[in-house]
């Protein structure tokens, strides 16, 4: 394409130009998203766009310009916690303006992601996708680069005034023990991240709770080795929490046995008042306390939270695996309905290498 300029960036360091210019190029791309997402402020989103990424993500940006406008954009990280796991593989996105598609932009933006894996030593690439998005659009993924679909996750809603109230009670009454039997407390993003950075003995035990979590999330066809959490990486993510809190805040439940940490619910939302939607993150219970219905009754005691703190939110959004039967089934029951889907990629550098030629 004539008059293509790609710019390799980091995108908290744009100038006043180029920052303006991709606030302009998200509104475009906002309108040709078909998932219903709130679009921010201009100027929410210039605070977001200006903070620094995580010590624990190097990350870089591409961006791609023609007649002094932004028209697509590449993202390519890896994460760096301190036992990685998974040291040969890498995240990457590409979006291009519908108007600018088939014109070779999407296989310029590929060879950038290609120079990012070789000069930071990667040979596998993940990403991920909404149906309605051309980020490595499915028939590509699949046919053209050589990449295999890991897993696809429901996204669910519960709106404010779909909450099954009679189910809740209903299984209130029923789950009475639990509060008894464990110490179930909450915490804000400031309360969270002031415990993670300061606590060393809690920061371990979280770490230890997070490892056996994550490490027990359905893969179904996904491919990657067990992640080992440390308490260096909790107190850097709460450290993290601490310095975000101005764009972001969180709330989460998490479920005490004699002190050790046997289950988390978590959500997060932006700081950017009224506070509309939230997402929810991890929902977890270690293995020997499942079947007890303690993420049920933290899912039903984050509800209640909103409720009673947020009367403006519109609604909650979750994610799960299409696989995790006894989650939908919670989700399903407290009122969250199907709202759309994400699929979860992975492939190789070699493939890309292969279909550019």
């Amino acid at each position: 394409m004539d008059n293509l300029e790609i710019i390799k960036t980091k995108i908290h360091e744009l100038d006043d130009d180029l920052l303006e210019k991709f606030l302009d190029y998200q509104e475009i791309k906002h309108e040709s998203d078909k998932q219903d997402h709130v679009l921010r402020t201009r100027k929410y989103r210039k605070k977001r766009i200006q903070i620094k990424p995580s010590p624990q993500q190097t990350r870089e940006d591409y961006i791609a310009l023609s007649d002094d406008k932004i028209i697509a954009t590449a993202l390519c990280s890896f994460q760096t916690l301190e036992q990685e796991n998974n040291p040969d593989t890498m995240w990457a996105e590409i979006f291009v303006l519908p108007n600018y598609r088939q014109k070779g932009i999407g296989r310029a933006m590929l060879r950038k992601i290609i120079e990012f894996a070789e000069e930071h030593n990667k040979q596998k690439i993940e990403t991920g996708f909404y149906p309605s998005d051309f980020e490595f659009s499915e028939i590509y993924i699949t046919e053209k680069l050589g990449f295999k679909l890991g897993f696809t996750e429901q996204v669910s809603r519960i709106y404010r005034d779909k909450i099954n109230w009679d189910y809740i009670k209903q299984q209130e009454e029923k789950l009475t023990e639990i509060p008894k039997r464990y110490d179930i407390i909450g915490w804000d993003r400031k309360e969270y991240g002031k415990i993670l950075t300061e606590d060393d003995e809690m920061a371990e035990k979280l770490a230890d709770f997070y490892t056996e979590a994550d490490n027990l999330l359905p893969k179904e066809n996904a491919e990657w080795n067990d992640v080992k959490y440390t308490a260096e990486d909790m107190r850097v993510d709460g450290q993290r929490m601490l310095e975000t809190i101005e764009i972001a805040n969180s709330f989460q439940f998490i479920a005490f046995d004699n002190g050790i940490p046997i289950a988390y619910s978590g959500t997060h939302f932006p700081n950017d008042p009224p506070v509309q939607d939230v997402g929810t993150g991890l929902t977890a219970v270690r293995k020997a306390y499942q079947g007890k219905g303690i993420a049920k009754f933290l899912k039903m005691s984050m509800l209640r939270h909103y409720v009673d703190n947020y009367p403006e939110f519109e609604y909650i959004s979750t994610e799960n695996a299409g696989t995790n039967a006894g989650m939908l089934h919670i989700n399903h029951s407290l009122g969250f309905t199907h709202h759309t889907d994400w699929h979860f990629y992975q492939g190789t550098v070699e493939g890309i290498q292969n279909y550019l030629g």
